[in-house]
């Protein structure tokens, strides 16, 4: 009996994982978990990320959520991950907790960013910062380097409403309206 808990445990557990992606892992784990991506997306402030939809159930809602996530590859490895709701709503703290759990695990503490609409995590042990925008509802996570680099840049800037994305002609309606808004005011020099 206790062998077949343990055995259902490891199951869920493998699951569970599957759903998100981990800052730190190669496009091959990514996309392993993600799925097949939609194609390339420019933004102002990240260069190019790979676009990626998933849809996973939500505790104590009869309705699945789906996500778009932006992953921002360097040398192969997921360095930072975006995620929005398709339908472009908020995202509660509960919601978020989850989010950050299940794509970096440890131990995350909340920190002061001194912006009204900016909201920032750090994992325990310094490998990871999360920042939520509140007005836009994305949820950037990225690498202790990747956040050093450009988070700090995106939680300082303003953003401009109607900014505009390119988005492959490829991409669902939707994708492309979310992404419209998904990015700060452009960069003297984007980023690749």
């Amino acid at each position: 009996m206790m062998s077949r808990v343990v055995c259902l445990f490891s199951i869920g557990i493998a699951l569970a994982s599957r759903c998100f992606g981990n800052v730190g892992e190669s496009e091959a784990a990514i996309a392993e978990r993600y799925g097949k991506s939609f194609g390339q997306i420019p933004t102002n402030t990240f260069g190019v990320v790979t676009g990626f939809m998933f849809t996973t159930p939500t505790p104590g809602v009869q309705t699945a959520t789906t996500y778009i996530v932006g992953v921002k590859f360097i040398d192969g490895t997921s360095e930072m991950e975006m995620f929005a709701k398709s339908d472009r709503s908020d995202m509660p703290a509960s919601e978020i907790d989850r989010l950050l759990k299940k794509n970096s695990p440890g131990e995350w503490k909340a920190e002061l960013t001194g912006k009204p609409n900016w909201r920032r995590w750090r994992r325990d042990d310094g490998t990871a910062v999360a920042l939520y925008d509140a007005a836009r509802h994305f949820l950037y996570v990225n690498s202790k380097a990747f956040y050093e680099i450009k988070g700090q840049q995106i939680e300082q800037q303003e953003w401009k409403h109607g900014e505009n994305v390119q988005v492959p002609v490829a991409t669902p309606p939707a994708v492309s309206t979310l992404m419209s808004s998904a990015t700060p005011a452009p960069t003297s020099t984007p980023q690749q």
